[in-house]
């Protein structure tokens, strides 16, 4: 996916093993954009919570503090 793969990519090197070991291990993947962004298509098992509610409400899907949060946006 467009959206998730720009994520990935930076500081001169591709990331998308990091992240695929980080989801294998857990990691909650957290879509930021707004509702219409997220229904119109989002990452595999992407849990939807808005920009200025992620610091409070990932809180709520993460009970293990030593998974990985992953947010991403457009």
């Amino acid at each position: 996916m467009g959206i998730f793969s720009s994520f990935l990519m930076g500081a001169d090197r591709d990331k998308s093993e990091e992240i695929a070991t980080l989801i294998q291990n857990g990691a909650l993947v957290v879509d930021v954009r707004s509702a219409e962004e997220f229904s119109s298509g989002h990452f595999e098992n992407a849990v939807h919570i808005p920009y200025h509610l992620v610091a409070n409400e990932s809180q709520i899907y993460v009970s293990d503090k030593k998974h990985a949060l992953i947010v991403y946006c457009h």
